[in-house]
């Protein structure tokens, strides 16, 4: 059987440890976010920057849904390709 002393060491070492690394785990988590504010200025990116890089992903889908509406070439999962084109009055006729 154990002294009750080298229990409680161990507990306070075992709490002190948890401690320490909870504290450390912090710091980092501060140090990321710091190190995130102090690479972005506000100053140095014009808000026309700002709104280009908002909208990029929809100016890329948007050039790409043109390209294809203008009678582009478009592989289907199957592998078989298609022209997109507009509906027209005739293609109503030439159902059955």
């Amino acid at each position: 059987m154990m002294n009750y002393y080298i229990y409680l060491a161990l507990a306070r070492g075992r709490s002190s440890a948890l401690l320490a690394e909870a504290e450390a785990a912090g710091r980092a988590k501060q140090a990321r976010r710091y190190r995130k504010r102090a690479g972005v200025s506000g100053a140095r990116r014009s808000p026309l920057r700002r709104l280009f890089r908002w909208l990029r992903p929809a100016l890329s889908l948007w050039r790409a849904w043109t390209g294809r509406a203008a009678g582009g070439r478009v592989v289907l999962r199957d592998g078989s390709k298609v022209v997109i084109r507009p509906v027209s009055s005739a293609d109503a006729r030439n159902i059955g």
